[in-house]
Formats: C-alpha cells, sequence, structure tokens
C-alpha cells in the first residue's frame, strides 16, 4: 500500500468534466512511492481537495511579488541609455561608450552650396573653388574675390542633420562648431568673414561676425589649432540641437579692392 501525499497528485484529464478534488489517474500514485513524501510551498502546488477558485490563485503571477523580477534602477537607466558606469553601476550606458567624434565639411561637400540668401547688398566679384599648400597643409576652399569699391558679398550656406547617435557638442570652449578661414589682408576694411548659425523652424541666431586672418594671407584652422571662428557647446543655438535636428550654417563672405577671402572646411565636433 502506498503512502500518499497531502499536498500533491497529478491526475490525469481523462474527461471535459472535471472533478477538482480527485486524481483521475491513480497510477501517478507510483511518483509518491518514488520520491517520498514531500510538502510543497503555495507559490509550488494546487491541493487536490481545494476549490476551483483557490487554485487559479496560486497560478495568478499578478497576485504575486514582481520586486524581485524588476530592473534596478541602474539597469532602467541603462535601458534608457543614460547613467554612468561606476562601482554600484556596471551596466553600459551612451555616456560611456559613445565616442568622441569630429565631423569635417569640406568645400563643395555634402550639404554644401553657394547663395546669396544671407547677403546684404552687391554680389558682384568671383566665387571660385579650388586647393593650395600652406606649410604641411593642404586646403580645399571656397575664394571670393571682387574689384569693386564697395565691399561686395556672397553666401556658403551648409545644412547638417544632428546624428542619431549624438549626446552633445565637445565641451571644450569654442571648439564645438570651427571654420577655416583666410583672408588677404589683417583688417576688416576690404575683406572679412561672418559667420551666421540657426536651428531649423526655430526663431533666433547666433553669429561671429567680421573675422579677418590676424597674420594677413595665414590660414586659421581646427588642423592647426589657431581657429578664430569658433562656436562653443553652451552657445544659444547648439545648446539647442538635438538627435534628428537641421543647423544652418551661413558663412558671408566680403570683399572688395581685389582683396579676398578663402573658406576651407567647417568642423562640428561632439560625442554620439
Amino acid at each position: 500500500m502506498l503512502s500518499l501525499t497531502d499536498y500533491l497528485r497529478l491526475g490525469k484529464l481523462d474527461h471535459s468534466d472535471l472533478d477538482w478534488g480527485i486524481a483521475l489517474n491513480s497510477n501517478m500514485e507510483l511518483f509518491d512511492s518514488a520520491f517520498g513524501l514531500r510538502t510543497y510551498s503555495e507559490e509550488n502546488y494546487i491541493a487536490n481537495d481545494e476549490a476551483h477558485s483557490l487554485s487559479l490563485d496560486k497560478l495568478d503571477v499578478a497576485a504575486k511579488p514582481l520586486e524581485p523580477l524588476m530592473p534596478s534602477t541602474d539597469q532602467k537607466l541603462a535601458l534608457q541609455g543614460e547613467g554612468t558606469p561606476a562601482a554600484g553601476n556596471k551596466f553600459a550606458t551612451k555616456s560611456y561608450v559613445r565616442l568622441a567624434r569630429k565631423e569635417v565639411f569640406f568645400p563643395e561637400g555634402e550639404g554644401s552650396v553657394l547663395t546669396t540668401i544671407w547677403s546684404l547688398g552687391s554680389n558682384i566679384g568671383n566665387m571660385i573653388s579650388t586647393s593650395e599648400t600652406s606649410g604641411n597643409y593642404i586646403y580645399n576652399f571656397f575664394k571670393w574675390l571682387s574689384a569693386e569699391v564697395g565691399l561686395q558679398t556672397y553666401d556658403i550656406n551648409i545644412q547638417w542633420r544632428v546624428p542619431e547617435t549624438f549626446s552633445g557638442f565637445l565641451a571644450t570652449a569654442n571648439k564645438a562648431l570651427i571654420i577655416d578661414l583666410c583672408t588677404e589682408e589683417a583688417s576688416a576694411t576690404n575683406n572679412k568673414v561672418d559667420v551666421t548659425i540657426k536651428k531649423e523652424g526655430i526663431s533666433g541666431v547666433s553669429s561671429i561676425l567680421g573675422v579677418y586672418s590676424t597674420v594677413a594671407a595665414t590660414w586659421y584652422s581646427e588642423r592647426e589649432g589657431n581657429e578664430l571662428i569658433g562656436f562653443d557647446a553652451t552657445d544659444l543655438i547648439l545648446a539647442s540641437l538635438v538627435t534628428g535636428d537641421i543647423l544652418n550654417i551661413g558663412i558671408t563672405v566680403y570683399s572688395k579692392d581685389s582683396k579676398y577671402v578663402k573658406i576651407g572646411a567647417v568642423t562640428a565636433q561632439y560625442a554620439g
């Protein structure tokens, strides 16, 4: 005679009309003989003599504590791409794994057009794109030159879509957005550059105006680390940018009396 556990019996469902209090296949009681008498916790058993409703309650996951299954605060932040790895947070986050990036827009590159949309006054002169060597550097550039007695202007407009991985501009002062330039004279009288940036669809602009080479006919660029036109990450426009935004970069060049202005690369530095 087999000794049966009071807490668990395995029943084979032979009919559609069920009796929740009877083990329908008594042969399954052999399990008790093999494993001995056992006591199970509420989470692990349904007694044969319990009412149908009580049995279902024990199977209801929603009625059980879920806290052990919930992600921790650090895990949640990591899932959202936030947080900083530390001794108590070993989860990789975007602020940790996203590297410093440098995106460079060379003249005649993608997103660059010539226009007069930003210009004030006349636009008489010659605009060419070419290349030259300066020391150990090679510069591709737009060159604006006018022989008129009054300043003549032209524009280079660049549109940049903020990448999906973007998480913020380089924090180093005036290194977030840089424009390379070279003017023939070290004065704004006959040659100079204005730069205006604007977030697409939003009013308001930021500007750096009236820039020229400190030393005549000398390149000032991100590559040489002597740039003269550099926007800071805290700039009102740059600080407002998020993934998917369009940044308009308007570069207005001024020339008269046959004094040139050269515009080279535009460099955006960010983490992403």
